[in-house]
């Protein structure tokens, strides 16, 4: 193992398909994704938004459950005097 990485305690893997209905935006949707098999970026950006912060807070969620470090660094309120706040995150 290389100097100053860790070993991972767990990984928490979350898959699924995502189902994007947009009446209003349909008929553009359909006709970029038939001719470059790409969907508009606004949509794009909706969408991973979406699933970013769906799946965030389930693996926040499990990793409470399984006692594991959180995935993502969390605000925590400290004295003023403390240097560095990120000194406390495990993950």
């Amino acid at each position: 193992m290389a100097e100053g990485t860790t070993k991972s305690v767990a990984d928490i893997i979350i898959s699924g398909d995502v189902i994007f209905l947009d009446a209003e935006q349909h008929d553009k949707i359909v006709k970029e994704w038939k001719k470059d098999r790409k969907i508009p970026e606004a949509v794009n950006l909706e969408i991973v938004n979406s699933v970013l912060r769906r799946c965030i807070i389930k693996a926040l969620t499990l990793s409470e459950e399984l006692q594991l470090p959180p995935p993502i660094m969390l605000p925590f309120a400290t004295n003023k005097k403390q240097e560095d706040s990120t000194s406390r995150y495990i993950g």
